[in-house]
């Protein structure tokens, strides 16, 4: 039986509407504390705090802090339950109420005291600076949504000085104020305001309340950075008023206190409370509905679990709550999509989607993953990482799904998918299952792109390596409604109503048209998958198409000739992670991972072993996991072995070479089974890297090394051979000068051209013959220099990989066996 955490329904009792204006693009949105702690402690309080904005990295934030700079930790402002004034009868707060109203406040800065009971707060740009501004904008823009609170409430400007010998309060300053109140004339005080405020600047701030209880508010600020791009931030602002209200008490609640009275320190309970509901609708906040935990019993023994965390809702199980994303996250793609925008992986063009955000948006639920859970970091070492996969995606009761899910890393300035695709983790349309490696520790956000409304069941997997050496699984179904076609609080979570759905093989098709020759891996996406069938172990190629709307097709793995290219770092890569190339065409660079998808967990016994047997070629070879960042391959250092889960997928991978040149690489994958021993398939790869030293000649590309052909051997093509006498190429009997016909310079030679003979009686140096034979050296000596020459090369580029890339470095083969990485 799973364990279930109960959390505490949010309470709206007074909710005014979010303003429009708000931010629709934030990139992070800040929480300046949770709204239901996860720990037991309680929330750290204070009576004073400055409302921070900051810009760190570009990226904007809300904060509440002891400091006017946004420093940690951040606090939650407690207002005394005696801290009640009446509102003045002067005209200057008339905006704040009717006169003698009594209501719970703050005091100005001017009138703070540490040592008073009393409360006060201030709103803070001071850790902003105007050459961090645009010049032409120099501002930040304030707004003000999603209050939810037990009375009316109010934020305002107050003076920043006071005459001298002037008493009584203070009257709001036009600086900025947001109410949800009415004024003394009956009109209301208003939300929708917004306020263009200066960097490096801190105002004297006032707030209001007509209840006892907590309340909450989002603060966000827009601004344009000094290069002309866009910054938002936002943050939750937690207000506890009177001496009654929990800390942790969802936002809304009402304690019920009386102005000018002690609050009864044992009240009665309610009588009748509300029951809490049994399955819960998410319609906004942020919720990381992807994050593990591990759960140990009486034992000690501990288990993978797959729970939710919303901000406000607290933990919750995935049959406990259903997502809800309304028609406003409706968005119509393009009329025509171009290469640097097309939506095929998501529509047609012109088609109308709805979108659950990358960036938080007012009124959807903000849905990412998180994996920074203390018990999964406890029980889990440092770097290690952790599997998501998309089994399957159908409609309740285990029916078709309504339509396509897309799940987009959202980076649009970056990778996401209507950009290079590279941003792409799973889609219905390229097939499923599907899924990525990432880091403990982790907190990301993703596009959920649905293409019809409906019910969508999403049956997820996590794994992780534990305490125990063991890999621990869980899998659950997330709920998520899409659209207006459906009433949410009619839906039941999906895993209560079907059984999860089986994980299959990766899906794929045949090649459209039979290859005439080999397959060049040259632009697009690529994956090495592995297939176990009973005792067989198949390593095949899947080549999606470069949109992903469609399955991909199954390759030959042995059919495919890598192309690698060289990069700024000296590396020739043949296959590439997403944030590297991220600025690259998605057909100009290939995108190469591999999955172990088809390889049940349930039918081994271990991991699939996956060893480098041999390269031959004139260089080494480098592979690299990106998320967790670990070594893969290094032939150069003899890591030639690496071990892979069953059943789980890479997203970012790096592939690369040291040289320029044909490389045959002789590859095996093993695993153990249960019924049928040892099952294992070698397959060689082909890779050829074009670079200075190295010029392919046409029948380069039209074999592989299946086919018999050899790699390049280390310094480029085999060393000088006997001259034929009988050659009248040169009048001493040297070979023509004529370039190699494979275009490949020799040692010793330039351009090409193959060595020559010491020049006969009369030559002049430099005049004829290479380099080296033009200094009158004996053919032996000629020998040792071009050693030489080779030796000092490849040095040189060994000091250069190990300046620009991280464990990497050149040698020779043959490989040394190496250890299990």
């Amino acid at each position: 039986m799973r364990n279930r955490t109960t959390a505490r329904q949010r309470s709206r009792v007074g909710r005014w509407p979010r303003h429009p204006a708000l931010l629709t693009a934030i990139a992070v949105g800040a929480v300046l504390v949770p709204a239901v702690p996860v720990a037991a402690e309680p929330l750290e309080e204070s009576k004073f705090i400055n409302v921070a904005a900051s810009i760190t990295d570009g990226v904007g934030a809300v904060r509440g802090t002891g400091s006017p700079n946004g420093i940690p930790p951040d606090l939650q402002l407690r207002v005394p339950s005696a801290l009640v004034a009446e509102v003045p009868a002067g005209d200057g707060f008339a905006w704040l109420g009717q006169a003698g109203e009594a209501r719970w406040g703050t005091v100005s800065l001017l009138d703070y005291d540490p040592a008073l009971d009393v409360a006060a707060l201030r709103l803070s740009t001071r850790s902003l600076r105007a050459n961090d501004l645009s010049a032409d904008d120099p501002n930040l823009t304030f707004s003000m949504s999603d209050v939810v609170a037990p009375g009316s409430f109010a934020l305002y400007s107050l003076p920043e000085t006071r005459e001298e010998g002037t008493t009584g309060s203070d009257a709001p300053t036009e600086t900025f104020r947001w109410g949800a109140g009415e004024q003394r004339d009956g009109s209301p005080q208003g939300l929708d305001g917004t306020y263009a405020l200066p960097p490096r600047a801190m105002f004297n701030t006032g707030a209001s309340f007509g209840a006892s209880g907590m309340y909450c508010f989002d603060l966000g600020f827009t601004a344009t950075l000094a290069d002309g791009s866009p910054v938002s931030g936002v943050g939750t602002v937690r207000i506890a008023v009177g001496d009654a209200v929990a800390a942790d008490a969802p936002c809304g609640t009402a304690s019920g206190e009386t102005p000018g009275e002690e609050p009864d320190p044992d009240p009665d309970p309610d009588p009748s409370p509300d029951p809490e509901p049994a399955v819960r609708v998410v319609t906004d906040g942020h919720i990381d509905a992807i994050a593990p935990e591990v759960d140990t019993d009486a034992s000690g023994a501990q288990s993978l679990a797959l729970r939710a965390h919303h901000d406000t809702l607290g933990r919750l199980d995935w049959d406990d709550f259903v997502l809800h994303s309304d028609d406003g996250s409706r968005l119509t793609l393009p009329a025509a999509f171009t290469p640097g925008d097309d939506w095929s992986f998501a529509g047609e063009p012109g088609q109308t989607i709805w979108n659950s955000p990358y960036a938080q948006e007012l009124g959807l639920p903000w849905v990412g993953l998180s994996t920074q859970a203390g018990s999964l970091r406890q029980a889990t070492a440092d770097g290690t990482g952790i599997s998501v996969r998309i089994d399957a995606v159908t409609g309740p009761g285990g029916t078709t799904a309504p339509g396509h899910l897309a799940l987009d890393t959202g980076r649009a300035f970056n990778y996401g998918s209507e950009k290079n695709g590279a941003g792409l983790l799973a889609s219905t349309r390229n097939g499923l299952p599907a899924g990525y490696l990432l880091p403990v520790g982790t907190h990301v956000h993703y596009n959920w792109y649905f293409d019809r409304p409906g019910v969508y069941c999403i049956a997820v997997t996590v794994g992780a390596v534990l305490a125990d050496g063991v890999l621990h699984t869980a899998a659950e179904q997330l709920t998520h409604v899409v659209g207006e076609t459906v009433d949410p609080a009619t839906v039941k979570p999906c895993g209560t109503t079907s059984s999860y759905p089986e994980a299959g093989v990766r899906p794929s098709v045949e090649p459209a048209e039979p290859a005439d020759g080999p397959v060049l891996v040259e632009g697009s996406f690529w994956d090495i998958s592995l297939d176990l069938d009973g005792a067989d172990l198949s390593a095949d190629l899947l080549r999606s198409s470069s949109y992903r709307n469609a399955l991909p097709e199954r390759l030959d793995l042995e059919d495919a000739i890598f192309r690698g290219a060289l990069a700024d770092d000296g590396a020739y890569w043949f296959g590439h992670d997403g944030g590297k190339f991220s600025y690259r065409a998605r057909d100009e660079v290939p995108f190469l991972r591999w999955n172990t998808l088809g390889v049940p967990l349930d039918e081994v016994t271990g991991d699939v072993t996956w060893t480098i047997d041999a390269v031959d070629g004139p260089g080494d070879l480098w592979v690299e996991q990106e998320k967790p960042r670990q070594t893969a391959f290094d032939t150069a250092q003899g890591d030639t072995e690496a071990n892979l889960w069953p059943q789980t997928d890479t997203s970012e991978t790096s592939w690369t070479v040291t040289a320029p040149g044909r490389y045959c690489v002789d590859t095996t994958w093993s695993v153990p089974t249960r019924e049928h021993g040892t099952a294992s398939t070698t397959r060689t790869l082909t890779v050829v890297a074009d670079g200075e030293g190295f010029e392919h000649d046409a029948t380069t590309l039209t074999e592989t090394c299946a086919d018999g052909d050899d790699g390049t051997p280390p310094g480029g093509d085999p060393g000088p051979t006997e001259p034929d006498p009988t050659d009248p190429g040169a009048p001493d009997g040297s070979p023509s000068p004529d370039p190699d016909p494979s275009g490949s310079p020799t040692p010793g030679g330039a351009g090409g051209a193959a060595p020559q003979d010491p020049p006969g009686p009369g030559s002049t140096p430099g005049t004829g013959g290479s380099g080296l034979a033009a200094t009158g050296a004996e053919p032996l000596a000629i020998v040792v220099a071009a050693v030489l020459l080779v030796a000092v090369g490849a040095a040189l580029l060994i000091a250069r990989r190990r300046l620009t890339t991280s464990n990497r470095r050149t040698s020779a083969t043959p490989l040394p066996e190496g250890p299990t990485t």
